[in-house]
């Protein structure tokens, strides 16, 4: 059974393994055609430079949630499937009630910390995996994710 601890240790072995951002990716080794399938149906979400991560482990934002549930969304599809959403200022007043929610923004999704005041996420091609405080993102929702 899938657990909040058990996504949150999914994220924290993402950041130690050095997970590397490729947009499309679900947690898997980018190889030379996959780097070219991603390019030609996403166009410039992909990255040139995003091809020296072939032969890297390589994850998107959503994908960083999909690959500990098997389950695959988008981050509009989390908001959407959500069984909770709540404000940011609700999340920093109470923390410890919304460890391993999704945190949310259009085109974005990470997961509340155990650490307060900081997410897990794959944040983009120049940064790749992270746990960031909340300031490095304008967060919307936190969401309690169906999954």
């Amino acid at each position: 059974m899938k657990s909040a601890a058990g996504l949150l240790q999914h994220c924290k072995n993402a950041v130690d393994n050095k997970v590397k951002y490729v947009y499309g990716c679900k947690m898997e080794i980018l190889t030379a055609k996959k780097y070219q399938q991603l390019k030609n149906l996403y166009k410039s979400y992909v990255w040139d430079s995003d091809k020296t991560k072939i032969g890297k482990m390589c994850c998107d934002c959503s994908g960083l949630i999909s690959s500990y549930t098997g389950i695959v969304r988008n981050s509009s599809g989390y908001k959407s499937t959500a069984t909770e959403i709540i404000t940011v200022a609700e999340l920093k007043a109470n923390w410890n009630k919304y460890i391993a929610w999704g945190i949310w923004l259009s085109g974005h999704i990470g997961v509340v910390s155990d650490k307060e005041g900081y997410y897990y996420a794959m944040d983009g091609s120049n940064r790749n995996a992270v746990h960031n405080p909340l300031s490095k993102q304008k967060w919307v929702y936190a969401i309690k994710l169906k999954d």
